[in-house]
């Protein structure tokens, strides 16, 4: 039989280890919470990184091969596709013309199927993501993710179609979205810089008198 005493002592003792136990609980889901926080503030920098980078890269491109070769790395390194192609609108206003192709043949039939989505995007304006994509060489569209259209105040003058995401990626993040939106006013912007300095004459300094 155990004394009151004790018993008292032991109920106390009890109580002092659910006090515990909760302040354990308690601060092991603050520490979880921090650590959430942490990452995804580490994703946002990232984030961050990468759009000014995007950004940084197409405003230091001066030749129009550069700006095309910045768009690819973009697509290539940040976004996360091997399969990409971009184009230029024709002198007519209305048809594609590819400037840049990667991971396609520039005869693929896989062009041809995406033109659909591509004359969409070129009449619209509007960045055209497909959902809930299976990776099929039989795809309605070649396989397109996604089609950006390059506007200059508020005209299209291109499309970047990209097409199958690289194997370890699964879907689109919120951090692509906002690449599309610089590939869409700073590439469109830089390329036409591009055209409009090669249409400055060459000014050469005057030649010292001896």
């Amino acid at each position: 039989m155990i004394h009151p005493d004790n018993k008292a002592q032991l109920e106390l003792v009890q109580s002092q280890l659910d006090a515990l136990k909760q302040r354990m609980a308690a601060l092991e889901t603050a520490h979880a919470r921090c650590d959430a926080r942490i990452r995804e503030l580490h994703e946002q920098n990232s984030n961050l990184v990468q759009l000014t980078v995007a950004s940084q890269l197409l405003a230091g491109s001066l030749e129009r091969e550069a700006v095309l070769s910045t768009m690819e790395e973009i697509v290539v390194n940040m976004i996360g596709s091997e399969e990409l192609a971009i184009f230029d609108i024709d002198s007519d206003g209305q048809s594609l013309r590819v400037v840049r192709i990667r991971g396609i043949e520039p005869a693929s039939p896989r062009l041809a199927r995406a033109l659909g989505p591509l004359r969409y995007v070129l009449s619209s304006g509007q960045t055209l993501i497909a959902r809930n994509r299976l990776p099929c060489p039989g795809d309605a569209d070649g396989g397109l993710t996604a089609a950006i259209p390059l506007k200059l105040d508020g005209s299209v003058t291109g499309v970047v179609a990209i097409f199958r995401l690289l194997d370890q990626k699964t879907g689109l993040d919120p951090v692509d979205h906002e690449l599309f939106e610089i590939l869409s006013r700073q590439a469109a912007m830089a390329l036409h810089s591009t055209a409009f300095q090669s249409l400055r004459p060459t000014v050469r300094p005057p030649r010292a008198s001896r």
